[in-house]
């Protein structure tokens, strides 16, 4: 094993967070956004924020307790209405949906 694999397997390597899947769609009325979320974070923990056109998610894992965060743009910008994001957990996937500006 050259170096750099043992230096990785030495530091916990494996255990770093996948980046998790994503998946973005558009049906002229919202946009929806998909991300699967590993096993090991805590469902209670995601929390999803947005400003101007750019959503945040953030999570925590369970056992480690550290904070997960992933940044993406979105096409449209976020309203401030309390109805602009709607956000569901099914089956190990976050169902995000944003609702353009009105106007």
């Amino acid at each position: 094993m050259n170096m750099i694999a043992r230096s990785m397997v030495a530091s916990g390597w494996e255990r770093v967070p996948r980046t998790p899947a994503l998946d973005m769609r558009e049906n002229g009325k919202a946009y929806e956004v998909l991300f699967a979320l590993p096993e090991e974070f805590v469902k209670e923990s995601v929390r999803v924020t947005a400003v101007g056109n750019v959503l945040t998610l953030t999570m925590k894992a369970s056992e480690t307790g550290k904070t997960y965060m992933r940044r993406i743009r979105v096409p449209c910008g976020v309203d401030d209405r309390a109805d602009a994001i709607q956000t569901a957990i099914s089956n190990d996937v976050l169902h995000v949906r944003i609702l353009p500006p009105k106007g």
